[in-house]
């Protein structure tokens, strides 16, 4: 019973470390940077997002930028369409970026996104009961 159990113990941290990640997957990240601003008066936009898609329209990586508008985001090699939004701001895109070296972008600026309204409706409802002191009123 005691030499199964002396197997098992060696066997399973074995397995564990079968496990492990390829180091290479870490060697294919590379780092992108960059910083967002506010067309016009080119202040930086914190917590704007920056997008990777791919050639499939899939979301491969992610960020958001800093309280001064940088951004630092690894992400794996290849070809991205990367875009740039913040909330009421148009968004800006930079299509087919070959990134497989570390790079950094040039600034990005975000112009507002504004509409002009032809006409607002107004509208003011009256309750349908009143209550008072001796009665109920049904409109």
């Amino acid at each position: 019973m005691r030499l199964p159990i002396c197997v098992l113990f060696l066997l399973i941290p074995t397995l564990f470390f079968a496990q492990r990640g390829n180091s290479s997957d870490n060697a294919a990240k590379v780092r992108v940077t960059g910083k967002v601003v506010e067309k016009g008066t080119n202040l930086p936009l914190e917590y704007a997002t920056i997008v990777f898609v791919d050639k499939d329209d899939k979301i491969i990586e992610g960020g958001i930028t800093d309280p001064k508008g940088n951004y630092n985001i690894e992400v794996p090699k290849g070809v991205y369409t990367i875009q740039f939004e913040f909330i009421s701001y148009k968004t800006s895109s930079l299509t087919n970026q070959r990134i497989f070296k570390n790079t950094k972008l040039p600034t990005m600026s975000l112009s507002l996104d504004s509409e002009i309204l032809d006409e607002i409706v107004v509208r003011a409802e009256t309750t349908e009961v009143q209550i008072r002191l001796d009665k109920k009123i049904y409109h």
